[in-house]
């Protein structure tokens, strides 16, 4: 995800080199509010106050064999939609004519997030909304 990320940023300040200081300006803020928000406060504050929950190809091992790297945090939300979102928003903001491939991105990732066993539809929608 990274790799696309900063492609799209990198595009994003070649096309519009006017906006170049806004545009990094932009990613950067939406990218440590996700951290702030989303890392430190929901997957390290929350869980030590109300118990975390396991990712679905932990909790339902003989259901679901998973697809990727086998994270040990919390499922609750997914980082992934959470990050996605935030750099969608600043990306259609800057590029409005792309917002239909956007949105397809972001349920794309959201789907897969699911297929893979790494979230509940819950977590994806927390994400989203973080």
């Amino acid at each position: 995800m990274t790799i696309i990320w900063a492609l799209v940023i990198t595009l994003a300040i070649f096309f519009k080199k006017r906006y170049r200081k806004s545009i990094l300006i932009s990613f950067v803020i939406a990218g440590g509010l996700f951290y702030l928000i989303a890392e430190l406060g929901f997957k390290t504050l929350l869980p030590q106050e109300i118990g975390s929950r396991s990712r679905p190809y932990v909790a339902h091992a003989d259901l679901i064999q998973p697809i990727g790297t086998h994270y040990s945090d919390p499922s609750f939300p997914s980082s992934h939609m959470a990050l996605t979102v935030a750099l969608a928003t600043v990306l259609i903001l800057l590029f409005p004519a792309l917002w239909p491939y956007v949105i397809i991105y972001v349920l794309l990732m959201a789907w897969s997030r699911m297929h893979n066993g790494m979230h509940y539809p819950s977590d994806i929608v927390a994400g989203a909304v973080i």
